[in-house]
C-alpha cells in the first residue's frame, strides 16, 4: 500500500545508505557500520521515528549474508519501516544492454525470492532510470528501445516481482538535470508512464527525481509535480551531497542545503524525500548526533521548516524569519551578504580541502567551461593565482588555468578547456586548495576550476571542483528579534544593484533557510 500523501509541509522520508558490498565495490576502506543500524541500541532512535522507507540496493539483497539480511528485515518490521529495493529492471539482452539500468536474466526474481525466504516483505521497488538508460542513452552499448518496447521488457520483471510480492508498489527514478544534456523532459516522463501502464496493467506509482545541483534541476520540479499529480503519480526528490565534497560533514551539509533550497520554493515539498548516497561519502551511517552521518541527515530533514523573507525599506533591507505557518522564529543569527553576479571584478577566495587520494603522484589545475558540466552559459570570469598546500609544507602558488588578474569573456556556448602542467603530490596527506575567483551570473552552471589528481602514469584518479560562481561578500550578521525581524544597512557594494542574500544556518531545533533580494 502506498504511503498516504503527507501534509504540504512534510514529505515521507526514505533513507538509503551504502551497504558493505557496494562500499567495497567503490573502493571504500575501513569497516562499515551499516549493519549497526539494525541492533536494539542503534544510535538513531530519533531519526528512526521519522523514516518511513528504508531502501536497499539489489546486489545486497542478492549477495548479502543471510544472517545480516534476516536481522535487517526483522528490525525494520519491528520499527514499522517499509523495505524498498532499488533495482535495474530492464532484462539484459545479448546484443545490447551493457549499461546501467539492465539486470541479468532472472536477477529480479531471485532477489525477491531471497527476501521472502529470509523473512522480509518487499513493499517498494524503485526502478533504476529505465527511461534514460533504456530509451535515451547514446552510449554504444545502450539499446535505445522505443518506449513501447521498453515498457514491454519491464513488464517481464514486473510480473516476476508481483508473483512473489503481489502488493509491491513499483515506481521509477529518472534524471532531471536542468541545463545538463542528460536531462529528461516532462513530456517524456508522462509518455513513458502511459506506455508502462499499457504494458504492465498497473500505473507507475512514483517518480523520484535525480537532480543535478549544479544545473538547477530543482527549477523543473513545480511543473513536473503538477504533471505527475495529474496522472496520479507521486513526486520524490533524491537529496544527496556532491561527490567531490572533501569531508563527510561537508557532504551532509551540502545535502541539507539541497532540501532547504527545494522546499523553500512555492509548492516545493515533494511527496517523498529520498535521503540517499551511492558515493563513498558519508563513510558512516551512525550516530545520528554526528554531523557527518546519513542518520544525521535524516534527523536534520525531520526538523521543522523555516522561511526567510527580505524586502527593501528606504536605504536598508528588512527581513523576517518564520516557521512554515508564518509564526515568528526569534533570537536567531542571520548571516547577510551581497552576491555580485553583474561583474567579474569583485573577487572572493573559494577553497576546499581533503586527503590526497591513494595512488596519486601528481596534480594539475583545470578550467572547464561549456564542456563537461552539461550547462551552456556565457559571461566573464576572473581568476587569481591558485594556492595548493599539503599539511606541514609551505603553500605553493600555482599557475592559474585561466589567466590571472584580468577578466576573460566567454560567449554563450563557447567551449574552454585548459590544464596547467602537473606538480608532485603525496598520497595520503591532507591538502588545502584555494583560488581567488569572480564570475558573472551567466556562467553559474557552465564552468568550474578543478584540482585533478593523477597516478604515476598520468591517469586521472579524482578531481575536486570549484564552480565558477559570482563573488559573495559578507555584510556580517544580524539577530532576529522576538518577532523574527531583522534589519541591515547594506555596505556600499550593495548599492551597485547586486543581490542581497540572507542565510539562517539552522540548529538542533530548526532547518536552515535562505532568501535573496535583487
Amino acid at each position: 500500500m502506498l504511503l498516504a500523501t503527507p501534509a504540504a509541509s512534510r514529505a515521507a522520508i526514505w533513507l538509503a545508505g551504502l551497504d558493505p558490498k557496494f562500499r567495497a565495490h567503490l573502493g571504500g576502506g575501513g569497516e562499515s557500520d551499516y549493519q549497526n543500524l539494525f541492533t536494539d541500541d542503534a544510535a538513531w532512535a530519533r531519526a528512526q521515528k521519522t523514516v518511513g522507507v528504508f531502501k536497499v540496493y539489489m546486489p545486497w539483497l542478492l549477495n548479502g549474508p543471510e544472517d545480516a539480511l534476516r536481522q535487517m528485515f526483522a528490525d525494520l518490521d519491528r520499527h514499522g519501516i517499509a523495505l524498498a529495493m532499488e533495482a535495474p529492471m530492464i532484462p539484459r539482452r545479448e546484443a545490447c544492454g551493457e549499461v546501467e539500468g539492465y539486470a541479468p536474466p532472472g536477477a529480479i526474481e531471485r532477489a525477491a525470492l531471497r527476501v521472502k525466504r529470509l523473512g522480509g516483505v518487499l513493499r517498494y521497488v524503485a526502478m533504476d532510470e529505465p527511461l534514460w538508460y533504456g530509451h535515451f542513452d547514446p552510449s554504444p552499448k545502450a539499446c535505445r528501445s522505443s518506449m513501447a518496447d521498453l515498457a514491454g521488457e519491464l513488464a517481464e520483471n514486473v510480473r516476476a516481482l508481483r508473483a512473489v510480492f503481489p502488493a509491491v508498489t513499483i515506481g521509477d527514478i529518472e534524471p532531471f538535470q536542468g541545463t545538463a544534456r542528460n536531462s529528461l523532459k516532462i513530456a517524456d516522463v508522462i509518455g513513458f508512464a502511459q506506455a508502462y501502464r499499457s504494458a504492465t496493467g498497473i500505473p507507475l506509482a512514483f517518480m523520484h527525481a535525480d537532480l543535478s545541483w549544479d544545473q538547477d534541476g530543482a527549477a523543473e520540479l513545480a511543473p513536473l509535480k503538477a504533471a505527475l499529480h495529474a496522472s496520479g503519480i507521486r513526486l520524490g526528490v533524491i537529496y544527496n551531497g556532491r561527490s567531490d565534497e572533501p569531508t563527510d560533514v561537508a557532504w551532509v551539509k551540502d545535502a541539507e542545503s539541497h532540501f532547504e533550497e527545494v522546499e523553500q520554493r512555492p509548492d516545493g515539498v515533494p511527496d517523498d524525500a529520498v535521503l540517499q548516497t551511492w558515493m563513498l561519502r558519508p563513510t558512516r551511517m551512525l550516530p545520528e548526533t554526528d554531523a557527518g552521518t546519513m542518520t544525521h541527515l535524516a534527523l536534520a530533514y525531520g526538523r521543522p521548516v523555516t522561511r526567510l523573507s527580505l524586502s527593501r525599506d528606504g536605504a536598508g533591507v528588512v527581513g523576517r524569519l518564520t516557521d512554515a505557518a508564518g509564526a515568528p522564529v526569534g533570537g536567531q543569527a542571520i548571516t547577510l551578504s551581497v552576491i555580485d553576479g553583474a561583474t567579474a571584478r569583485t573577487v572572493t577566495i573559494r577553497d576546499l580541502g581533503g586527503l590526497v587520494p591513494a595512488g596519486a603522484a601528481s596534480g594539475l589545475l583545470a578550467l572547464r567551461v561549456n564542456t563537461e558540466t552539461g550547462g551552456v552559459g556565457g559571461g566573464q570570469f576572473m581568476l587569481g593565482a591558485a594556492r595548493y598546500q599539503e599539511v606541514g609544507d609551505a603553500p605553493l602558488e600555482r599557475e592559474s588555468p585561466g589567466g590571472v588578474g584580468q577578466p576573460v569573456t566567454v560567449s554563450p556556448g563557447q567551449a574552454v578547456s585548459r590544464n596547467t602542467p602537473p606538480f608532485p603530490v603525496t598520497a595520503g596527506r591532507f591538502f588545502t586548495f584555494e583560488v581567488p575567483m569572480a564570475a558573472t551570473a551567466g556562467l553559474r552552471d557552465a564552468g568550474y576550476v578543478a584540482l585533478i589528481f593523477q597516478d604515476a602514469g598520468g591517469r586521472e584518479i579524482r578531481r575536486f571542483r570549484l564552480p565558477l560562481t559570482p563573488a559573495r561578500v559578507s555584510l556580517g550578521q544580524a539577530r532576529a528579534d522576538g518577532q523574527g525581524r531583522f534589519r541591515v544597512s547594506p555596505a556600499p557594494l550593495a548599492a551597485r544593484g547586486v543581490t542581497i542574500a540572507a542565510r539562517f544556518d539552522g540548529d538542533d531545533r530548526w532547518r536552515g533557510a535562505e532568501a535573496a533580494l535583487n
